[in-house]
């Protein structure tokens, strides 16, 4: 018998895991069940996007790194307060940058250590997408299990 590990909905003062073998859920239960599943799947796609997003944003920032490097000290330019907007300034230490390490805090380091900050902040954002993926794709077999048994009981055709 095929079981899936769910979260039991059921009106308590806590949410629990159980194991549930699917064959024994009745039409109502299982589309109770296909519908929570769906909406864990929906929310950890986004928030897989939001890492993703906040990866992308590290790797600018380092390409951003990496040029400063290229520039002269005293060279004009146009700093970055958001990504559409730009102040006047003039670099002063090209082999230094102010790196936002976080809730709103700045640190000066140099571009080689900021450049490191931002390989390990993008190599921890992988390691989370990539226990996310797990934990989508096991959403996903649940889901296909649990929507070919409801087929099956309702009397429809059975798809792939």
């Amino acid at each position: 018998k095929a079981t899936v590990s769910v979260l039991n909905c059921a009106p308590r003062k806590t949410p629990t895991m159980s194991s549930v073998a699917v064959q024994d859920l009745s039409v109502p239960e299982l589309k109770q069940y296909i519908g929570v599943l769906e909406e864990e799947i929906k929310a950890l796609t986004n928030h897989f996007n939001l890492l993703r997003n906040g990866r992308e944003r590290y790797y600018d920032s380092k390409i951003a790194i990496t040029g400063l490097e290229a520039c002269k000290e005293g060279e004009k330019m146009l700093v970055p307060l958001t990504k559409s907007l730009y102040v006047p300034g003039e670099l002063k230490d090209p082999s230094k940058a102010i790196i936002e390490v976080g809730a709103g805090y700045y640190v000066s380091m140099s571009t080689e250590k900021g450049k490191g900050f931002m390989d390990r902040k993008m190599m921890n954002l992988t390691k989370t997408m990539q226990e996310i993926e797990k934990g989508v794709n096991v959403k996903q077999q649940q889901l296909e299990m649990m929507q070919m048994t409801l087929r099956q009981k309702a009397g429809g055709p059975p798809q792939k």
